[in-house]
């Protein structure tokens, strides 16, 4: 079966602008949103192609960071070309 769950857009646009806010006090300070790498189209899956993406109902596995790894990168180098 498959364990998933759609992502609440309201909640998570709060969050990201509560972060922007704290960021705009620092300039060395921004704000990275990975939401479409780890919830790609809203929807939250407890696996993805290699393997497991929540190791608990906060933290990502290991495994799923690493596949990930390129798209973090891009967003850093977009965010440090930023302000």
């Amino acid at each position: 079966g498959h364990c998933e769950s759609k992502v609440e857009p309201p909640s998570g646009q709060a969050i990201l602008g509560t972060l922007n806010q704290a960021a705009e006090l620092y300039a060395n300070v921004r704000v990275i949103d990975l939401s479409d790498s780890v919830c790609p189209d809203r929807l939250c899956s407890a696996r993805f192609q290699a393997g497991i993406r929540f190791r608990d109902g906060k933290h990502l596995t290991a495994s799923f960071v690493q596949s990930i790894a390129q798209a973090f990168e891009r967003a850093v180098n977009v965010a440090r070309d930023q302000k």
